[in-house]
């Protein structure tokens, strides 16, 4: 299956003909330009009130969608801090033997 190839003007003007609605397109340009159309995909699945046709709910804006993204972004920086430290002692199995091969 081979999708056109769109640039970042082509897929708010596509999000726009879905419905979505952009309080400032010069920042969602930035913010597609750096995150990626199909990274924010998943942010936004659910806001959609036809996933066969693409059709956005009403009123739904770009900046949500970030709004979601950022949430994510910063709770998975949160749990990774939380939980790096712990991560190792569940990971590795306790040693019971010695490199010489007696207990310890």
């Amino acid at each position: 299956m081979n999708k056109p190839a769109y640039t970042i003007l082509d897929q708010i003007a596509l999000l726009k003909q879905r419905g979505m609605l952009f309080s400032d397109e010069n920042e969602a340009y930035s913010v597609l330009k750096k995150i990626g159309y199909y990274r924010l995909k998943g942010y936004w699945w659910d806001m959609q009130s036809d996933t066969v046709l693409h059709r956005f709910q009403p009123s739904v804006y770009f900046e949500e969608v970030i709004q979601r993204y950022d949430f994510d972004r910063l709770l998975r920086i949160i749990l990774f801090d939380a939980t790096s430290p712990v991560y190792p002692n569940i990971n590795v199995p306790p040693c019971t033997k010695t490199i010489s091969g007696s207990a310890g």
